[in-house]
């Protein structure tokens, strides 16, 4: 897709001028397309817009899913935004919607930068009675 492709090229202001357009012209948005916009933010360092972009999705009558929230919080994991991280991890939980190894990943990333051991800890649990595949950066962490 066109939104997908832009994120590519860090030009994280091309998707979301796509899904306003898209918007604008009456066509139905999707998670797919919204979870590319909320990509490109986050690649760029943009993780404030795309946590904004995916509160908004729901006033917009787009579903969330797994790969929207992980979107989002791996933007915040390189600047180790764990308590914005771990809370996307519990909305996600709220919302329905089943947590995967990449969602609880970004959170013990971004705890580890900020030695936040007991949260990671806590995330790495859930992970194991929730059944996701831990892998070898899980525990590197």
């Amino acid at each position: 897709s066109a939104v997908n492709g832009c994120r590519w090229g860090c030009r994280w202001q091309l998707p979301l001028d796509l899904l306003c357009r898209m918007s604008c012209d009456s066509i139905k948005l999707n998670a797919i397309g919204n979870s590319a916009a909320l990509r490109s933010c986050s690649l760029a360092g943009r993780w404030q817009l795309a946590a904004d972009l995916l509160s908004r999705m729901t006033a917009l009558s787009v579903s969330a899913d797994a790969v929207s929230y992980s979107a989002v919080s791996s933007g915040c994991q390189p600047h180790g935004h764990w308590a914005m991280s771990a809370m996307l991890l519990r909305h996600m939980r709220l919302a329905a919607v089943t947590p995967d190894a990449l969602s609880c990943n970004s959170v013990v990333s971004a705890c580890k930068k900020q030695s936040r051991w007991r949260v990671a800890w806590t995330c790495v649990n859930s992970m194991r009675q929730a059944a996701l595949r831990l892998e070898q950066s899980t525990y590197n962490a």
